[in-house]
């Protein structure tokens, strides 16, 4: 199961409304699974129906990263014109094998639906998503956001 904030659900959703009619994309930060923050990025492609992560972006997101001794949680990306599933070309792009990949579908723009799924051995599979009230998701003392 992934746990992720309201938060960051909600701003996920403002920047796939932002972006549309293009996909967005960025990345969630965090430790042990923790999302703790979240970079939003640039679809360097500006398509809506496909994303690539500005290079710039990924630099500036890894060094932020690196910084706090966080790593790559999740990255998510929207579907403007499609449902929240995990596409070929999605598959194709998956390269981060610990990470969760959320998709976000604004087929309705004021209900937005999203979905997390986990890469293993070049499948995708859906995984259980729970959003937590903010605020209520840190289990760690020792981990702790910017």
């Amino acid at each position: 199961m992934f746990q992720i904030e309201q938060r960051f659900v909600q701003e996920i959703a403002a920047h796939a409304r932002e972006d549309a009619p293009n996909e967005c994309v960025g990345i969630l930060g965090g430790k042990e699974g923790q999302v703790l923050t979240l970079y939003r990025g640039t679809n360097a492609e500006h398509s809506p129906y496909h994303y690539s992560l500005d290079p710039k972006d990924l630099y500036r997101i890894y060094r932020d990263l690196d910084s706090q001794g966080w790593e790559v949680v999740g990255i998510y990306h929207s579907h403007p014109r499609a449902g929240a599933y995990f596409s070929d070309t999605d598959l194709k792009l998956a390269f981060w094998t610990n990470a969760v990949y959320i998709v976000v579908s604004l087929l309705d723009p004021q209900q937005p639906e999203m979905k997390a799924f986990r890469v293993t051995e070049g499948k995708a599979t859906e995984e259980t998503m729970e959003v937590i009230p903010s605020g209520n998701l840190i289990h760690n003392p020792d981990i702790r956001p910017s």
